[in-house]
């Protein structure tokens, strides 16, 4: 081993250079930004410090992606899409599920892949949605959320102060549900259905222009 010559490179060293990288990418899924539009989205690193944001940018751990009055669409590589809409956020964390996509905001999640909690992430202030998942969700105020349930039927989970997954609800496929929550209380009393009543057409008809449809997110 002695006559090894240190090379100056491999051929591999450029491989994907076309695509932006942020520090500390996730080591179980690769998040890529494919769409944005909007002067103001950004993206902060874990040190604070704001970036512009750019399509093709894979996302690091800890950074916070921020639409302002833009939108974002976000793909991972198990084939999870997030479209993130005005005032949204997005961001790997490490979580009791594993590096998980954390986001707040109005947020469209599509996983027909059907991965587990880590596939199709957490609402920050809400819960995990595990399995096929193809639902809006948005805050209403400050401790309501709620979620607008396509193609799937959904079920929505936490996990307590032990570390125990629990269920909180379910919602049936075309389904609208409002779920409030109440930080003070223990993580098995949070959270309370407000609401559960079959989407009107004119919803359906809304969230599939808006949200489904590539129109407003290529």
């Amino acid at each position: 081993m002695d006559n090894m010559i240190k090379q100056s490179g491999t051929f591999f060293d450029d491989n994907e250079s076309y695509l932006i990288r942020q520090e500390g990418l996730p080591s179980t899924c690769s998040y890529v930004v494919t769409y944005l539009s909007g002067d103001d989205v950004c993206s902060i690193s874990p040190l604070g410090y704001m970036t512009e944001l750019t399509s093709g940018t894979l996302i690091g751990m800890d950074y916070e992606i921020r639409t302002g009055n833009g939108r974002v669409e976000i793909r991972s590589s198990t084939g999870v899409v997030f479209r993130l809409g005005k005032h949204s956020s997005f961001s790997i964390k490490k979580t009791i599920a594993g590096e998980c996509p954390v986001y707040y905001g109005n947020v469209f999640i599509s996983n027909d892949e059907g991965q587990q909690v880590l596939g199709g992430g957490k609402y920050r202030t809400s819960c995990y949605v595990p399995g096929h998942t193809n639902l809006l969700i948005k805050p209403v105020t400050d401790t309501i959320d709620c979620y607008y349930v396509l193609n799937y039927d959904i079920n929505i989970v936490e996990f307590d102060e032990n570390g125990r997954q629990f269920f909180i609800d379910h919602a049936d496929q075309y389904t609208k549900l409002e779920l409030s929550f109440d930080d003070s209380m223990p993580m098995r009393k949070k959270y309370t259905t407000l609401s559960k009543h079959d989407l009107t057409d004119d919803e359906i008809t809304e969230l599939y222009t808006d949200w489904v449809s590539p129109v407003f997110w290529r």
